[in-house]
């Protein structure tokens, strides 16, 4: 029973490795597109959904590995959201190069630009801190 088991755990293993290996450290907006940010800003959403990826993957693998699987779950769970945000990225992109306009993709660019800067993180840590309601826009 331990077998089957050992060899899927050596696979995920690897392929956590491999996601990891693969990580952006630079992404470079000017070399990317100087006629807009809009292309930046898609392509920074997507490689913090993978450093994202990458840091729930090794979590739950390693929570899985300790026998924690409530921690391993839910750090799964967390890890299947991320994939899905990807998807849908990367149907909007689709569909945007498709339909050769950026109308409908833009409207999720100032999302993804939100996302990425953790608007709601920022916003809870200034409101416990300042005793001012900061206004966002």
């Amino acid at each position: 029973m331990e077998e089957s088991i050992v060899s899927p755990m050596d696979e995920i293993r690897r392929n956590v490795e491999l996601l990891e290996s693969s990580l952006p450290k630079r992404v470079d907006g000017w070399a990317l597109s100087q006629m807009s940010k809009l292309p930046f800003k898609v392509l920074v959403y997507r490689e913090a959904l993978a450093w994202r990826m990458a840091e729930l993957g090794r979590a739950a693998f390693e929570e899985f590995e300790k026998d924690r699987l409530a921690a391993a779950i839910v750090l799964t769970r967390a890890a299947v959201e991320t994939s899905a945000a990807l998807w849908y990225l990367c149907g909007k992109v689709e569909a945007s190069v498709e339909s050769v306009e950026v109308g409908d993709i833009f409207v999720s660019g100032e999302n993804i630009l939100r996302q990425v800067q953790f608007t709601r993180l920022r916003t809870s840590f200034e409101r416990s801190h300042s005793g001012v309601r900061p206004s966002y826009q």
